[in-house]
């Protein structure tokens, strides 16, 4: 395998923080799952990159999320905690985020669309965040504070922008077969048309450890191409892969965090509040 058997060695290493983690905690429990993915991100990404639970704010206060964020440690933070303390929930800036992660303990499709499905849950959280406005950062864009007229070209199926937010599933377990999971997972979303728009679908969904699905070009001859923001008019695949679904979603996560650029915060917003008339406090 490439790089030394790094994809196995990644795959060995999610496994050993989950098993080492639940030795402490109840992943039944709650937010402890979300807990357990933070710490295995946070061991595991490059440091340039920061890990919380919380929340995605835009200069207009809009507020979404709930769960895991990527960001970029040299953007400040809206809450001011201690990095690294996962039990208490961040805010940060929509210009700082790479990825927002959904965790899920067990991803549950038996009762497709029901009440005990938290798939449409998962999907919808990861949709809101990624339908936040946030201005673009062009493919060829050298500087934020001095865009460019220079437009690279763009392959097929690739987006436009290198700054849209990577959105991800990830569930340790789920609740149904291999065979069974394409039929359940298309049963239980097919009545929320609003959150599988192809904008703001999930770019990665790991469902338990032998399932994971992607987007892809099809090529009549060899495996198929992959890249992390594939436009969705591209099929998300469904893929076997036995004892590596964590390893290929943190690759393809990384993946995704390498060829991102991202913008810069918006501070004349946050200086004309400073500077417009407030009222006196007596």
């Amino acid at each position: 395998m490439a790089y030394h058997d790094y994809l196995l060695r990644i795959s060995t290493r999610f496994r050993a923080l989950f098993d080492e983690i639940s030795a402490n905690y109840n992943f039944d429990l709650g937010d402890e799952f979300e807990i357990a993915t933070c710490r295995a991100l946070d061991q595991m990404l490059p440091r340039r990159f920061c890990v919380c639970r919380g929340f995605v704010v835009t200069a207009d206060d809009q507020v979404v999320g709930d769960d895991i964020i990527i960001y970029d440690r040299n953007f400040p933070t809206l809450r001011f905690l201690t990095h690294g303390d996962f039990s208490k929930k961040e805010e940060i800036p929509i210009e700082a985020v790479y990825a927002y992660i959904e965790a899920k303990h067990t991803l549950r499709l038996r009762s497709a669309g029901g009440d005990k499905s938290n798939v449409i849950k998962a999907i919808s959280q990861v949709a809101a965040v990624k339908g936040l406005p946030r201005a673009e950062v062009t493919v060829g864009e050298l500087d934020p504070y001095f865009p460019m007229p220079f437009v690279a070209p763009r392959r097929q199926g690739w987006p436009d922008s290198v700054n849209r937010i990577y959105g991800a599933v990830f569930a340790r377990r789920v609740d149904v077969s291999y065979t069974e999971y394409s039929d359940a997972f298309g049963a239980a979303i097919k009545d929320a048309p609003a959150v599988v728009t192809k904008d703001v679908f999930p770019d990665l969904i790991v469902a338990g450890e032998d399932l994971v699905m992607l987007p892809y070009l099809p090529r009549p001859n060899g495996r198929p191409v992959m890249f992390p923001f594939l436009q969705h008019d591209n099929a998300l695949g469904l893929f076997r892969v036995p004892g590596f679904a964590f390893a290929i979603g943190l690759c393809s996560l990384m993946y995704a965090l390498d060829t991102m650029r991202l913008g810069r915060l918006q501070w004349q917003p946050l200086i004309d509040d400073a500077l417009s008339e407030r009222p006196v406090q007596g």
